[in-house]
């Protein structure tokens, strides 16, 4: 698991569609399905409910959804706040 894969079920999530997802985050549809295959294995808990059109995410998507982009966000304000640091001139 990755933060690109996280930033794929995000925005798989958000759209409400594999397509729309995959073409967000830059990827094939059948990479993004492999993806989240490959995700919910290593979670050991099904994300997406497949089986109805269109998808639903299961209790445990929602959550999981909620979660990391929580993390995800997190992670971008981080990351501006230490390019910003790195990038103020110091001496003396």
């Amino acid at each position: 698991m990755n933060l690109e894969t996280l930033n794929l079920f995000c925005e798989i999530a958000r759209s409400g569609s594999f397509i729309e997802g995959a073409r967000s985050a830059g990827v094939s549809q059948s990479a993004a399905s492999q993806a989240m295959a490959h995700l919910e294995d290593d979670l050991s808990v099904l994300l997406i409910d497949r089986s109805i059109r269109p998808f639903k995410l299961t209790p445990e998507g929602g959550r999981f959804y909620e979660g990391v982009r929580g993390m995800l966000r997190q992670y971008e304000q981080l990351r501006g706040e230490i390019r910003a640091a790195s990038a103020q001139i110091v001496g003396t």
